[in-house]
């Protein structure tokens, strides 16, 4: 027997020894009082909690981690739209790693096979940590540019964007960007981004901090 507590619910679970799914067939929902009964709202600000049980159990049969309950149930309770609501982390069959990874600034959009800067952001250039890297002196990303390539390596899709700036937080990338998605006209720039500042001045003479 596997029983998890979360805010709004104890959530039992019967598996037979040696079974390698989980058996949700009985399956028990079971309210914690202190939120049920002594919330100040006796209408949960029109979240009907049998609906609210519908709609989230419908989630439980595809479950494959204990995230995967923790997302859920984060979900259940934005439902209450309250503050100072939270759910606590429960058991947990391994240590998550935080990956940190540096983002350019910008929206992007698919074309011709290759991501496109959608949107550059411009950031807060009176502010060190709030400066957005495509747009610092001698980089001047636009809009309608394409993302060619990071670090030298060839970037095209359906490869995920975000994958290749994993890691690189307090450290210089090197991008490649041209106006057309077969390279003609491209160029490099080299650029640093920390999540939380930026300090690294690159061989070409700018530096990027933070931005989306």
């Amino acid at each position: 027997m596997y029983t998890t507590p979360v805010a709004l619910l104890t959530l039992t679970l019967l598996a037979p020894a040696g079974a390698r799914a989980i058996d949700l067939a009985d399956t028990r929902l079971v309210a914690d009082p202190a939120t049920s009964d002594y919330f100040y709202d006796p209408a949960f600000h029109g979240a009907e909690r049998r609906g609210m049980r519908k709609k989230y159990a419908a989630f439980v049969p595809d479950l494959a981690t204990r995230n995967d309950l923790s997302r859920v149930t984060q979900w259940m309770l934005s439902e209450l739209s309250v503050g100072h609501s939270y759910q606590g982390p429960g058991d947990s069959a391994f240590e998550a790693e935080t990956i940190p990874g540096g983002l350019l600034g910008a929206d992007y959009d698919v074309a011709n096979g290759r991501y496109r800067f959608k949107r550059v952001f411009g950031g807060l250039k009176w502010t060190p940590d709030l400066r957005s890297p495509l747009t610092e002196p001698g980089v001047d990303v636009k809009a309608g540019e394409y993302l060619l390539a990071v670090e030298g390596k060839d970037l095209r899709v359906p490869e995920e964007l975000y994958e290749r700036f994993e890691r690189t937080a307090n450290r210089i990338v090197e991008i490649t960007v041209g106006p057309t998605p077969d390279g003609k006209g491209s160029r490099r720039s080299r650029w640093c981004r920390s999540r939380m500042s930026g300090r690294c001045a690159t061989a070409t003479g700018w530096k990027a901090t933070s931005g989306v």
